[in-house]
């Protein structure tokens, strides 16, 4: 299992960091040291040949500084990148995607909520473009991460009924890659997603004490393959962002807290 994980995770990381027949660069945003100069910084990034660096301080400012101008950008603030805003948990995307015109980077927006003997949260992957001297643009917002845990015991009754399985789990996770088949132009990316339930195939707007009683092989994770998909994502014309290749299922029950 142990030899299967770091496979797996080799895998992972060749994938992402990758590059395409354009010239278009995904790339393995690496932690660097906090700076005492100037405004706390919370988390500073930079890619492995220091071209580009990135920190996003504790107000939700982004500071850019890339070789090429050599410029300190501090004007991203959270403002300028969302109509919005950020109404959430904010960090960095550990990537970067590097074009012949742009940088490609990610906030990851987290939001949580808690329940009567469980809880829930959802992760969203904010793709922004920074061009020079050009107003930052978001250009893609996808789910990569959710977890919810909902009570299904309410009484010694239920617990029986539910073979000790007192609290029903969804899991949602998705990976963005760069794809390998866009030969000039924006980067094309691929979207892989797994959604999963526990114990079975339960239901988030179902009650889970109106089904039959679970037995022992009843306590295993299930795959929903509505919410397990593929798609690929595309820049369209006029619009400046990313659009699937198919539209995404209804998944709210897997990423909503």
């Amino acid at each position: 299992m142990q030899i299967l994980l770091i496979t797996l995770l080799l895998a992972s990381s060749i994938r992402n960091e990758a590059h395409d027949d354009a010239g278009n660069r995904m790339e393995l945003l690496v932690p660097q040291p906090l700076t005492t100069k100037g405004i706390g910084h919370d988390d500073s990034r930079c890619i492995k040949n220091g071209d580009l660096c990135i920190t996003l301080d504790a107000s939700g400012q982004l500071h850019v500084v890339h070789s090429v101008t050599n410029n300190i950008s501090e004007d991203y603030s959270p403002s300028s990148i969302g109509p919005n805003g950020y109404d959430c948990e904010i960090s960095l995307w550990p990537y970067a995607v590097e074009t012949q015109e742009s940088s490609i980077i990610g906030i990851l927006c987290r939001e949580s909520t808690s329940y009567s003997g469980g809880g829930a949260s959802s992760t969203e992957l904010r793709l922004i473009e920074l061009r020079k001297s050009n107003t930052p643009q978001q250009i893609l917002s996808i789910p990569v991460h959710a977890y919810a845990m909902i009570r299904a015991c309410f009484s010694e009754e239920d617990m029986e009924s539910r073979a000790g399985a007192c609290h029903d789990e969804y899991t949602f996770s998705g990976e963005l890659f760069l794809a390998n088949h866009a030969y000039d132009g924006a980067p094309v990316f691929e979207f892989e997603t797994v959604a999963t339930s526990f114990p079975g195939h339960v239901s988030r707007y179902e009650d889970s004490l109106s089904n039959p009683p679970l037995s022992e092989a009843d306590l295993i994770t299930t795959a929903n393959s509505r919410c397990s998909y593929r798609r690929t994502f595309r820049l369209k014309t006029g619009t400046g962002r990313y659009e699937p290749d198919r539209s995404l299922p209804e998944c709210s029950d897997y990423t909503s807290p």
